[in-house]
């Protein structure tokens, strides 16, 4: 059931955030394929992160429509509480478990395509130890899901005797933490590669910009931080639905900017190809308009053409123009040539070479300018 502005919110942020990550991954692969790439394994990374936001994504419009997330647990009806408030906290091991998985193999994904982007580099080196960090607490925090509570059925059924929880929000809080400092490194590590680099100012801005996306992207870490840390038990379903809002845009914009450098070739190669479309449509435009008689170009109005004067011939006599190819036919075996190019009139007929480079000097005659001048 959605009836509260919240859950309306929560469904179509969820539904947005995985829509986004879908054109991402698939506008990724699409730019492996025309650029004729083979696959990489921060490919198969991002991939996996994609399949996590898919389930992460499943999972939270779940907890909506099945479990009241966004809703007051004084407004459910009694009924139906010792339903849903099991429910959510079934959610509570498997919304972290998928936010694990992606959260750390989109940044397994970026770290990788670090490694093959900067090779033999301070970055690369750095880059090697931070997968194996970023591994290591994947690895982690998958198995620390699964024992949040012992027995694990003791999550969601406080009955059973014997059981026992460590602090729910401090594992929450733990795994924002990390994701975070690996966000900031991600964003800073390349900028001072890319500020080094010869090109424009202008250039290294699009080139910082386009790698430092997972800025934009730690802000809902923050926010996951500071939500996780307001959860209050007593109104769960009220209460966890912020932290639930900033967990599922995070992984999948972490999928959008891991996957925007790899996917440069096909949106500049749909720019050429909508260019070509809009110069092939207006020449077709303007052939069309000369056929028909109405291409109206500009001509200057009555009055304007009274501004030119005539040069007289005896003050500005036209010369003639002496072409020496000499260096070319000697070049193919011929003898220096020097050849008139026509009267002094402003004909010119220069000969024409086949080859590569054509070499040419002009000579201008000055004995009429020194007649001139006596």
């Amino acid at each position: 059931m959605i009836g509260t502005v919240r859950q309306k919110a929560q469904i179509g942020l969820y539904s947005a955030s995985l829509f986004l990550a879908t054109v991402a991954v698939v506008c990724r692969f699409w730019s492996r394929k025309i650029t004729g790439t083979k696959w990489q394994l921060n490919d198969y990374f991002m991939l996996l992160a994609y399949l996590s936001v898919l389930g992460l994504s499943i999972a939270a419009n779940l907890a909506v429509t099945q479990g009241e997330l966004g809703v007051h647990v004084s407004d459910i009806p009694k009924r139906l509480l010792p339903k849903i408030i099991p429910y959510n906290l079934k959610m509570m091991i498997v919304i972290p478990f998928f936010l694990v998985c992606s959260s750390f193999l989109v940044k397994m994904s970026i770290t990788h395509f670090y490694i093959i982007l900067f090779p033999n580099t301070w970055i690369q080196r750095i880059c090697r130890v931070q997968l194996y960090l970023l591994l290591g607490c994947c690895i982690g925090g998958i198995v620390s899901c699964f024992l949040m509570c012992r027995p694990l059925a003791y999550t969601w059924n406080k009955s059973i005797p014997g059981g026992k929880c460590f602090d729910i929000k401090d594992f929450w809080l733990g795994i924002s933490i990390v994701g975070l400092f690996f966000d900031l490194s991600l964003v800073i590590l390349p900028i001072p590669v890319f500020w080094n680099l010869r090109m424009s100012w202008r250039k290294k801005a699009k080139l910082i910009l386009l790698f430092g996306l997972g800025l934009f992207i730690c802000i809902f870490s923050a926010l996951r931080v500071y939500y996780d840390e307001r959860m209050n038990f007593k109104d769960l379903t009220w209460t966890a639905a912020p932290a639930v809002m900033c967990t599922v845009p995070e992984p999948s914009l972490s999928v959008v900017a891991g996957c925007l450098p790899i996917t440069v070739p096909l949106f500049t190669r749909a720019s050429t190809a909508v260019k070509s479309s809009i110069m092939s449509r207006s020449r077709t435009i303007l052939t069309g308009s000369r056929a028909n008689g109405t291409d109206r170009r500009k001509s200057l109005p009555p009055n304007e053409t009274n501004n030119f004067q005539r040069l007289h011939d005896h003050l500005y006599p036209m010369t003639a123009i002496v072409v020496s190819r000499g260096s070319m036919d000697r070049g193919a075996g011929g003898a220096d040539e020097t050849e008139r190019a026509g009267p002094p009139v402003g004909r010119r007929n220069f000969a024409s070479f086949s080859g590569i480079r054509v070499l040419s000097e002009v000579h201008v005659d000055s004995e009429v300018y020194e007649d001139l001048g006596r």
